[in-house]
């Protein structure tokens, strides 16, 4: 029988808490996913490593800022704005009023056309919400880190994964490489609150369709050593009589997996009193998230060897950041 020194031991223990590799997986959920800020919060204060990033839906977009170098409290900041809570509601802030054309008020939601050579059309929205924008802010926010990405979603400042729902194929669809603000909004398009968006002909929407916590596509692309989760998501309530938009969800929606593929893992499973589409007041659900986060913090420090320390993280983030290049307006066109 043979034995071996316990300085091996520890310097093997050592060597591989040093190797570590950790993954962060948020789910969706509108404005729920806003508690993902906090278990991100609550992950850096405490020194544990982020070093992939994998999101759908809110935890797409939320995902999407941290992989392009925000910081938590950058993050929370942004969402405590009223320019964002404007956008999210799908509003337009009154200093852009003039440029954008505005419909004649009409409080009607289904629309009848009678035409006596054609048969009865009905008429309903694709989206109660207007994303122009969301998508402005987007396009300003990821076009340069996606240039100095070279389009590679694994040079951004965390290697990152979202995915959406191509309801012309009826797929999940994975964005590892091209523009992310496109990647993004595709992910992020809500039946029925924002307008789908047409990529290469096929028409996209919310990643939760198919895959609203993408574990799989984590462990599949990444191999972590350990996977953190942020689940705010589980499988949609039998829909309302009263709820249209529960309704159209149900018969689209595919039952998602809320489980880790990895051997080794925990998900943070945050309760909040906000609700679906409420962005009114984000430090509740961001606070809800810190505290489910820090509620399992023993048991991720347990289980996660490697510390990094929060100031190089930053300073890290501040020269990625500067190396983004100067965001240009070559060609306008309406």
């Amino acid at each position: 029988m043979y034995r071996i020194p316990l300085t091996v031991l520890l310097t093997m223990a050592l060597l591989s808490a040093q190797g570590q590799r950790v993954g962060l997986v948020l789910s969706g959920g509108g404005a729920l996913g806003m508690t993902h800020i906090g278990v991100m919060k609550a992950l850096e204060e405490n020194g544990i490593p982020i070093d992939y990033i994998t999101g759908s839906s809110m935890g797409a977009l939320v995902g999407a800022m941290y992989a392009s170098g925000w910081s938590p409290h950058e993050i929370d900041s942004l969402f405590s704005t009223e320019q964002f809570r404007i956008m999210a509601d799908g509003g337009i802030e009154p200093k852009f009023t003039y440029y954008f054309n505005q419909g004649s008020p009409d409080a009607s939601l289904i629309t009848l056309k009678l035409d006596l050579d054609t048969a009865l059309q009905t008429s309903l929205p694709t989206n109660i919400r207007n994303p122009a924008l969301i998508d402005y802010a987007q396009m300003v926010s990821y076009g340069p880190v996606s240039a100095l990405a070279g389009y590679d979603m694994d040079s951004l400042f965390v290697p990152y994964r979202c995915v959406a729902s191509d309801i012309t194929d009826q797929r999940s669809v994975i964005f590892s490489k091209g523009d992310l603000a496109q990647a993004v909004r595709a992910s992020m398009s809500y039946p029925f609150y924002f307008k789908p968006i047409r990529l290469d002909g096929h028409l996209m929407m919310d990643g939760g369709l198919y895959n609203n916590f993408p574990s799989d596509v984590m462990y599949d692309d990444f191999l972590p050593d350990f996977i953190i989760g942020s689940n705010v998501a589980y499988n949609s309530p039998p829909p309302s009589e009263d709820d249209l938009l529960s309704q159209l969800r149900a018969m689209m929606q595919e039952r998602t997996s809320y489980t880790i593929q990895c051997e080794n893992g925990v998900i943070i499973e945050p309760r909040t009193t906000t609700t679906l589409f409420d962005f009114s007041d984000p430090s509740v659900a961001i606070a809800d998230g810190y505290a489910a986060a820090m509620a399992r913090m023993p048991e991720i420090l347990e289980q996660v060897g490697r510390r990094v320390v929060p100031e190089d993280v930053a300073e890290r983030r501040r020269a990625f950041i500067a190396r983004q290049p100067r965001m240009v307006f070559g060609d306008v066109r309406v």
